[in-house]
């Protein structure tokens, strides 16, 4: 009897967003509302397995993305009791991307625990007006240090699950220089080169980690050589600078191929 093995698959969610709201009038760190959402299938690959991806730091610069063995001494509770991710786990994870990256000083925007199931309704109705639920949450988050979402489970947050880039490259720059004092600092000689015409290196980087064995919505990621510019679409975010302003971090969102 032959055996023959199928590739796994997965369904990745494509989003037409609906930029007719700005971001100054969206709640703070929403998204745009959903225009059109297509589910399309899409082959898998192991990242740990797989001969195709390059694995370390290396993976990084090639495909944009590596996967590493890392233990923290965080686990079960401990990661959503007191101060831990703070104290302990922060501190983990900048030793850890200095180590891999070689760079000489690291910083952390926020931290996001994704606890909640998604939501197909709210999906489609992202509730991301000023004033609404989404904005009094923002308004309640950190300005001055890092923000923590999820620790507690009532203000946790779903998987996004659309296809998406965290940050475009003007969304990196303004982030070092607008989101936090302590970031600016730290980037600050990067900064003042890049403002002389030079070009500094540095980067930013989303480090993912389960805290638990995942059985539905696990995290893929894709090679940035696969895609091309005109693919990506940018939108902005509101983030609180001051209690009187904002600011707009330029992110990429996928749109929806044109083949399958």
């Amino acid at each position: 009897m032959s055996v023959i093995y199928e590739e796994p698959y997965g369904l990745f969610q494509y989003v037409e967003a609906d930029n007719s709201v700005p971001a100054e009038e969206r709640a703070l760190y929403t998204l745009p509302s959903s225009r059109t959402i297509v589910d399309i299938r899409q082959p898998l690959y192991d990242m740990r397995t797989s001969t195709n991806i390059v694995k370390g730091p290396d993976g990084l610069d090639v495909q944009g993305f590596t996967y590493l063995e890392h233990s923290s001494t965080l686990s079960g509770g401990d990661w959503f009791a007191g101060s831990n991710i703070e104290e302990i786990y922060i501190p983990e994870i900048i030793e850890l991307i200095c180590n891999i990256t070689g760079a000489k000083r690291a910083v952390v925007d926020s931290v996001q625990i994704r606890r909640r199931v998604a939501n197909e309704e709210e999906e489609e109705n992202i509730p991301n007006r000023k004033g609404q639920k989404h904005d009094q949450i923002g308004l309640k988050l950190a300005k001055d240090t890092v923000r923590v979402v999820g620790r507690d489970s009532e203000e946790s947050i779903p998987p996004a699950r659309m296809v998406h880039v965290d940050y475009s490259l003007k969304g990196l720059r303004d982030t070092v220089r607008l989101a936090r004092k302590d970031i600016f600092e730290t980037a600050k000689s990067a900064i003042d080169a890049e403002d002389r015409g030079e070009s500094p290196r540095y980067a930013c980087y989303s480090v993912w980690r389960p805290l638990k064995t995942i059985e539905r919505d696990p995290l893929a990621v894709l090679d940035w050589r696969t895609t091309d510019k005109f693919e990506l679409v940018p939108y902005g975010e509101s983030h609180p600078r001051s209690p009187k302003s904002t600011w707009k971090s330029s992110v990429v969102l996928d749109t929806i191929p044109t083949t399958q």
